[in-house]
């Protein structure tokens, strides 16, 4: 994985996160706009970074009677420019 989008990650997650999962993928796409969301003086290029984490088999003291949860749905934060 690309490392300035891993430092990107850090700033953006909370402090260790990265140590728990590893970035797997990242996406930027162009956010889809609606007429209730800004005004046309707003500027128009923004986007959006969409970070992809897969959870790491780490465990405490290295126990090994302990599993992750499994899979469960996507996550979604929504950090929002001032």
């Amino acid at each position: 994985m690309n490392s300035q989008y891993e430092i990107l990650a850090k700033c953006l997650l909370p402090t260790h996160m990265l140590e728990w999962f590893e970035l797997t993928n990242v996406e930027v796409k162009p956010w889809e706009k609606t007429a209730t969301q800004y005004t046309e003086s707003e500027e128009s290029s923004v986007n959006v970074i969409h970070l992809y984490l897969d959870e790491n088999e780490l465990t405490p003291d290295n126990r090994e009677d302990l599993r992750p949860n499994g899979f469960t749905p996507a996550k979604t934060q929504h950090i929002f420019r001032s």
